[in-house]
């Protein structure tokens, strides 16, 4: 009772132990036919082996109970193990995350757009990963806390703290990771509007070039325009609102684009 058995010595005792029982069980029902009908002598006789039956039964009950006691340690040894990996697993998937926002902590305010589209990539790669190492961990934390509840008292006392340790762990890793997720979906949807902004300022730059060049043809005494200066304002008025033209096309596209690449 005071030492741990080995696999094979507790796999050897419940050997024995079902047919043990068996006997005892068979050896009580004989002794119990016989009483009925006992005379006084025989009677006690038979009441003194039925006590003895009945010793042995609780002997028997009690190593039964130690080895389930023992069974069930070997297995939770495992448990605290691999509950353990589960969630050091979801920790160290979280570093990995805050490995991704690097770039974003560097103090530039706005970055280039490769290096942002990268980072925002590991990122999001980061948190899938994640959210699988955790959603893994919980749900075996769960099953192990529900299966805690069949052990014996003092087992099932000891396991659930130590489970229930491990949840809370894991749970503060959840916590970072949902505001890691807001914050890598507010920092997609800054770079997406930033090539909107430029596209846009690059529009309103070249509109604003074609009102420079056109403001000789909205003069309101085009008489005392020389016809020299008119051509070339005609002219230089096609190429900037050609260019406004493009621009502005250009701006639609990359609206277009964040857009698609915004829902996914």
């Amino acid at each position: 009772e005071h030492g741990q058995l080995s696999e094979e010595e507790l796999a050897s005792i419940e050997k024995l132990l079902a047919p043990a029982k068996a006997s005892i069980d068979k050896a009580q029902s004989k002794v119990e036919s016989r009483m009925p009908g006992a005379d006084g002598a025989m009677m006690e006789e038979l009441a003194q082996l039925l006590d003895k039956v009945k010793g042995i039964r609780t002997t028997l009950e009690a190593v039964s109970l130690t080895l389930r006691r023992q069974r069930e340690s070997f297995s939770v040894q495992g448990t605290l193990t691999k509950a353990a990996e589960k969630v050091e697993a979801a920790a160290q998937a979280l570093v990995k995350c805050q490995e991704a926002e690097m770039p974003f902590l560097k103090g530039v305010e706005i970055l280039p757009a490769e290096e942002s589209s990268k980072a925002i990539q590991d990122s999001e790669a980061a948190v899938l990963k994640t959210e699988n190492a955790i959603n893994s961990a919980r749900n075996y934390l769960r099953a192990k806390l529900n299966e805690a509840k069949k052990y014996v008292k003092e087992l099932s006392a000891s396991v659930t703290e130590e489970l229930t340790s491990h949840q809370t762990r894991l749970e503060t890793s959840a916590k970072k990771l949902e505001t890691f997720k807001k914050e890598t979906a507010e920092r997609k949807t800054s770079a997406l509007l930033a090539e909107v902004v430029e596209a846009v300022t690059d529009m309103e730059k070249r509109v604003d070039a074609l009102k420079s060049v056109a403001v000789v043809l909205s003069s309101e005494d085009l008489e005392s325009v020389s016809v020299d200066t008119l051509k070339d304002a005609i002219e230089k008025t096609g190429v900037a609102e050609k260019e406004a033209a493009s621009s502005m096309q250009h701006v639609r596209k990359v609206y277009a684009l964040k857009q698609r690449e915004a829902k996914g």
